[in-house]
């Protein structure tokens, strides 16, 4: 089971290359730790992923942004 949980911000507001350094940093702690979750989030959690390579992850997204949902708050 995965101990690290990346909440990623795919919101409208995140620019593609904000978008691409955000799937780069994913990668890093995936080569760092291993498998890993990410949650693609905007105002919504779109996925709950399990990620241990480039190809098990998708950043859906493009809302708005509400980090209070993303956590519990």
């Amino acid at each position: 089971m995965p101990r690290i949980v990346i909440i990623a911000d795919t919101s409208r507001s995140m620019s593609e290359r904000d978008l691409a350094n955000a799937f780069g940093m994913i990668f890093e702690v995936t080569r760092a730790f291993g498998e890993v979750v990410v949650m693609p989030t905007d105002a919504n959690v779109h996925a709950v992923q399990r990620v241990a390579s480039e190809k098990d992850v998708e950043l859906l997204g493009g809302g708005g942004t509400d980090m209070g949902r993303r956590c519990g708050g």
